[in-house]
């Protein structure tokens, strides 16, 4: 019963921080899903253009 006094006393504040930390986490992850996701879209489309000019999307495969 002392340690959830203490935990329901100081609730607020480390479930604030740790929602900010989770939330700062799932930014950063988004951002690195994003960006890897939008450089294998980059680098695709590239090379779709590429072959496309070379004779075709066809070549890819």
């Amino acid at each position: 019963m002392k340690l959830n006094a203490c935990s329901k006393q100081s609730n607020l504040p480390l479930s604030l921080i740790g929602f900010i930390i989770a939330f700062l986490v799932w930014v950063v992850t988004l951002l690195v899903i994003n960006r890897v996701f939008n450089l294998r879209i980059y680098q695709n489309f590239i090379k779709y253009a590429y072959n496309y000019k070379m004779g075709g999307f066809l070549h890819v495969y």
